[in-house]
């Protein structure tokens, strides 16, 4: 967005003398967001702020979008005429609007800062409440890499971490009970090689989690399933081990 219309956002989210508690705030954008955009900043008590930025509209806009997909999908008669396009709308217009809660999702990223606290392989940034609102969130800046970097580093890193995205992935589903959703690979996970270049830090931005309603009846199925499998696998073992025997004795 404009300079002049950042301006506009920012004296409208943190009133019009917001400068005198920042040293610098970059109006150049680092990164943009899929409806926002990210600036570096620095406060004068020392923080580096990484503060996100929602373009102006954006949430006014979703109900009407939405509606008018809606309108398409049936005028263009893509799907089935007794298919009931209505609750998709309905949770598509639910999500997008949770999306544009900033303050939602900063709570996110705290409970998850809170869950991997004793995980020094992980680094989830802080969120700053005094310096956030439901269009404009800050976070603690951190300096880090494309993921996509990790196909020219060593297999002894790619397999690093490969493997800490598969448990952490497992452990949100299973442990956790809600996972970060962000469809945008670039943006829930970011790869940071630090200083001693012992390990390698995964930087969790500041996304949308979704709240795993479903879970506790989904990992009932699956134990159950898997109960049924180990169990059948002990009968065939049973059965080798007996076919075995005979053999051996034969």
């Amino acid at each position: 967005m404009p300079p002049k219309q950042l301006k506009h956002v920012l004296i409208a989210n943190w009133g019009k003398d917001w400068q005198r508690a920042f040293d610098r705030f970059d109006v150049r954008p680092i990164a943009a967001a899929s409806i926002g955009q990210v600036h570096r900043a620095r406060l004068r008590d020392g923080r580096m702020l990484a503060v996100k930025v929602q373009y102006p509209g954006v949430a006014r806009s979703i109900d009407s979008d939405v509606a008018n997909v809606g309108a398409l999908l049936r005028a263009a008669r893509i799907l089935p005429a007794d298919f009931d396009i209505a609750p998709y709308l309905d949770e598509a217009r639910r999500q997008l609007h949770e999306e544009t809660d900033y303050l939602r999702e900063g709570g996110c990223l705290s409970a998850f800062r809170d869950r991997l606290r004793d995980r020094p392989e992980f680094h989830v940034p802080a969120f700053y409440e005094d310096w956030s609102t439901q269009n404009v969130p800050s976070m603690s800046f951190a300096r880090g890499q494309p993921i996509e970097t990790v196909q020219d580093a060593s297999q002894e890193v790619r397999d690093q971490v490969a493997t800490r995205l598969i448990e952490l992935t497992i452990q949100e589903l299973f442990d956790f009970g809600e996972v970060q959703c962000d469809p945008n690979w670039r943006a829930p996970v970011q790869a940071c090689q630090p200083r001693d270049r012992r390990i390698v830090t995964f930087i969790v931005l500041g996304n949308q989690t979704l709240l795993a309603r479903t879970f506790e009846r989904t990992t009932g199925i699956i134990s159950c399933v898997a109960r049924r499998a180990i169990a059948r696998l002990k009968i065939t073992c049973s059965e080798v081990d007996v076919a075995l025997s005979f053999s051996r004795i034969s």
